[in-house]
């Protein structure tokens, strides 16, 4: 988790060699409250994530 000036905290999700989506942590709030549809291509990128590659060196 990263944290940009507004202080707000970011999760990422790496969706292909050279895409990282970024998003408030608020996000799930954002869908379960507000009916927000990510985009499909966030939405795979975050089922397909792995905790374990967090511990693998970056490309």
């Amino acid at each position: 988790m990263a944290y940009f000036a507004d202080l707000t905290p970011y999760a990422y999700a790496p969706a292909e060699p050279g895409v990282m989506f970024a998003a408030p942590t608020l996000v799930w709030h954002y869908v379960t409250a507000h009916g927000y549809v990510p985009p499909a291509r966030f939405v795979e990128a975050v089922r397909r994530y792995d905790a374990g590659w967090a511990n693998e060196p970056s490309p």
